[in-house]
């Protein structure tokens, strides 16, 4: 199904997760300068799950 669809890449991210704020508002940050930085739309940079 990837390949078939041309996805170039796969990226996972936890939902519902009960993080306290102290690692919620620096993910945040950390996401989105890396996102503008980089130009690549992924939720999660950091997720482990990539393909």
């Amino acid at each position: 199904m990837i390949i078939k669809d041309g996805f170039d890449i796969v990226s996972g991210w936890k939902k519902d997760r009960k993080d306290p704020l102290s690692k919620t508002i620096p993910t945040k940050l950390y996401n989105a300068v890396t996102r503008r930085v980089s130009g690549i739309k992924l939720h999660d940079m950091n997720c482990g799950l990539k393909a």
